[in-house]
């Protein structure tokens, strides 16, 4: 790069588009960041060349919130804090099917634009194991665009693309590839992600504290955050960073921990206790965890196939959610609750289908497919003259063999290695 005459900047340091009329520019990448800056690009006339080095996953935001989001954070949807709730309750590795399966669904709402793409020579992937964004967010914080623009304009044209070949060298007027081709630029902007998020903290603190911060983002074995609202190895210490929505409801969580602590009866953690357990915990099926996950594969399949306006919480829940420790911003009423579970038109009926695995685990071990599931209700309300309603149901449900999804007359325990009739 010494050799290259132009100027040299990361993503951070980029202010406008204005600062480079005139001029050539290539962006380097094919993440958000790098989109957003190439569109402010062109919609300000200056030359632009995207450069992708790999694959990336692109969703539109128009189509893709509608299938994650719906019936939860939707106008007419539940309550925002209940909505908070029930998207915080499911353990992130049990939703990487889920992901999947929304990942599908927006790819074919998509197609047109993703063939689009491919046809420029645009590399697109379908995130880790197929799940979208959902673990590139929790894991790499980059890697994919929800598109509100610039893919299209990437398709048409607009914005000129490189892929497919490492660069070789830059030159004194721009960038030659392994390829042999080159690039003309007098501006290379690096739009290749921002490290280790732990590094605002390395800024405030001398090494010896430093040494003992643990990492902050991705996902530890269990699938939880490292170190965000949580413990990150220094008493007092603590990072807070993801977009508003978490940030709305894992604020609470730092919030009550500090608060714990100061009256002095916060306890153990269990990131704590369960580093100290015996490496090799006995194999015994959580038939409690597992009624837990039971209840997420019916949850989550009403709120993201948009079944219901709304989620999965029985009737009597109210009690149950009052009583968390993280107060609702509002009672839930009757009629909330009802709008959880079925429609409040007492001349409909509510056809609600499911099908999922339920997985199980034991500390230190990786979780197991005990058998998979299918099954159907049929729900309708009727409104008393107090203002409450009775809630009618028939519901069925299949247990199924994980590999051959024969209806399970015997099942096998995988963890004791029993039959169970």
């Amino acid at each position: 790069m010494d050799s290259f005459k132009g100027q040299i900047l990361h993503s951070t340091r980029h202010k406008k588009a204005t600062d480079h009329a005139g001029k050539k520019v290539v962006v380097v990448g094919a993440g958000s960041s790098a989109h957003d800056i190439c569109t402010d690009y062109y919609e300000h006339d200056v030359d632009v060349t995207m450069y992708q080095r790999g694959s990336t996953y692109v969703m539109t935001s128009k189509n893709a919130w509608k299938v994650i989001m719906g019936g939860a954070y939707t106008e007419g949807g539940l309550p925002v804090d209940v909505a908070d709730r029930i998207t915080a309750s499911f353990p992130r590795h049990f939703n990487i099917g889920l992901a999947q399966r929304s990942t599908k669904a927006i790819a074919e709402l998509d197609k047109d634009l993703l063939d689009a793409l491919r046809a420029r020579g645009f590399q697109l992937n379908f995130g880790i194991q197929g799940t979208g964004f959902d673990l590139l967010a929790s894991t790499r914080s980059g890697g994919y665009y929800l598109d509100v623009g610039g893919s299209e304009l990437i398709a048409d044209g607009k914005i000129k693309l490189k892929s497919g070949s490492p660069i070789e060298t830059f030159t004194e007027t721009g960038i030659k590839f392994e390829d042999g081709s080159e690039i003309p630029a007098d501006v290379v902007v690096f739009a290749t992600g921002l490290g280790d998020s732990r590094s605002h903290i390395r800024q405030l603190v001398s090494d010896d504290v430093f040494k003992n911060v643990k990492p902050i983002w991705g996902l530890n074995p269990e699938g939880e955050m490292n170190g965000v609202w949580r413990d990150i190895g220094v008493k007092g210490l603590w990072s807070i960073i993801g977009n508003l929505a978490l940030s709305r409801f894992y604020s609470k969580h730092v919030a009550l921990q500090i608060k714990a602590m100061e009256e002095g009866i916060f306890g153990e953690r269990y990131s704590a206790k369960t580093r100290n357990q015996d490496p090799k915990p006995s194999k015994t099926c959580r038939c409690k965890a597992k009624a837990r996950i039971v209840v997420h594969v019916f949850a989550t399949h009403f709120m993201r196939h948009g079944t219901l306006p709304g989620t999965f919480v029985p009737l009597e829940a109210n009690a149950a959610l009052n009583a968390l420790p993280f107060p609702l911003t509002r009672s839930l009423s009757p009629t909330d609750l009802i709008r959880i579970r079925a429609n409040t038109n007492e001349d409909k009926s509510t056809v609600i289908e499911w099908q999922g695995q339920v997985l199980s685990y034991s500390p230190g071990e990786r979780p197991k497919v005990i058998f998979k599931v299918k099954g159907m209700s049929v729900t309708r309300v009727k409104k008393l003259e107090n203002g409450s309603y009775d809630l009618l149901t028939r519901e069925v449900q299949l247990y199924l063999d994980p590999s051959t999804e024969e209806v399970l007359e015997v099942w096998h325990n995988p963890w004791s290695d029993k039959d169970v009739n």
